[in-house]
């Protein structure tokens, strides 16, 4: 009965404003105006079923890490939660916690912003905050897999900028992801399954830097090699995904810069709390 009320108060807290909830680790729900998404956050299943005016078009993304330069990759959902493993802080907005339990932490902050409805267009900003609390310094090897499903298997995927913009496009819907801050070292655009298997098959994996464009049933990735430092030393990732349906030949680039400059605001005001 505690128990019970303790969570009803937490949901009536939210719904409030009096603050955000901890909710257990598994599936998250966010959703704001025309769209909506889900996380898995105990499998490889990851981010999922983006919808955008009740489409889905995102099959799955989500992360693996390596500690060196050999070894296998790992999947964040290998990684333990911290505390209750997932903060919701509204419903457009959630952070996943994940240790490895030697000195790893890692804040995963999403955040979904809809457009009005009908207008086929959609925001999904990703913030991840890597700490080290052990006392050496570490050599992190960072995966981020992405599957969008179009077009029905007919999608064009295609790097517009290495290590920066990539574009999936197909079925007059497009896909643009911009790294605002700490890009990448590597990349690759392929096929489905050659990243999936790659980053699972227990081998070390390195990015060979495939442009594209890749037509088909297509998947794309990025890699950070980057240090962090002991003590409490942070690397911080910020990224943003703009989707758009039947755009003007010119207003993707328009709506990816203004979704980088709307994100980096965002970030420091959120900084400056």
């Amino acid at each position: 009965m505690t128990r019970t009320l303790i969570c009803i108060g937490l949901v009536f807290a939210v719904l409030l404003g009096f603050g955000p909830a901890f909710v257990h680790a598994g599936i998250v729900n966010l959703a704001s105006n025309n769209s909506t998404v889900q996380i898995d956050t105990s499998t490889q299943v990851g981010v999922h079923q983006w919808t955008v005016d009740g489409i889905d078009y995102l099959a799955k993304q989500w992360f693996w890490y390596r500690i060196g330069d050999t070894g296998p990759e790992y999947s964040f959902d290998s990684l333990a939660p911290v505390g209750s493993g997932v903060q919701i802080i509204d419903p457009t907005e959630a952070v996943l916690y994940y240790t490895n339990g030697s000195g790893m932490n890692v804040d995963v902050d999403i955040r979904l912003t809809g457009m009005a409805p009908g207008s086929g267009q959609a925001d999904l900003t990703e913030q991840l905050k890597f700490t080290n609390t052990s006392a050496s310094a570490m050599n992190l090897r960072f995966f981020q897999y992405c599957d969008f499903d179009l077009s029905n298997g007919l999608d064009t995927v295609q790097f517009l900028t290495p290590n920066y913009v990539i574009q999936q496009s197909g079925g007059g819907v497009n896909v643009v992801e911009s790294l605002v801050n700490n890009h990448p070292q590597y990349h690759q655009a392929a096929l489905v399954p050659v990243l999936l298997n790659n980053l699972n098959d227990g081998g070390t994996t390195t990015l060979n830097n495939a442009n594209g464009p890749f037509i088909g049933d297509a998947s794309w990735a990025f890699q950070w090699n980057f240090t962090v430092q002991p003590n409490g030393g942070t690397f911080t990732i910020t990224k943003i995904k703009v989707l758009t349906v039947v755009p003007e030949p010119a207003s993707i680039a328009l709506l990816c810069l203004g979704g980088i400059a709307g994100c980096g605001l965002y970030w420091i005001r959120k900084r400056g709390r």
